[in-house]
């Protein structure tokens, strides 16, 4: 049985680096997350990055500024986006 870590956050500033989370994951097993952009950090490129070298191991949802310009939205492999009203 696969185990798939439905929600989590990695990140340069304010959560743990990928390498960290890849560690955690190995230890107890998971071989799948979801990781989710963190409130107030726009710049998804960092995930998006994660989610581009390891695809079999991770999906990403990014985080979109709706009082940003949305015209060039793209959502270059990630499977969600998160809104905030």
């Amino acid at each position: 049985m696969d185990i798939i870590d439905g929600y989590c956050h990695c990140g340069l500033s304010k959560y743990r680096p990928i390498e960290d989370v890849n560690l955690v994951m190995n230890r107890f097993g998971v071989s799948r997350a979801v990781l989710v952009q963190h409130l107030g950090e726009y710049d998804n490129s960092y995930i998006g990055q994660v989610i581009t070298a390891q695809p079999h191991r991770f999906a990403g949802v990014m985080l979109v500024d709706v009082n940003g310009d949305l015209s060039a939205l793209e959502l270059a492999g990630f499977k969600g986006v998160r809104l905030l009203a």
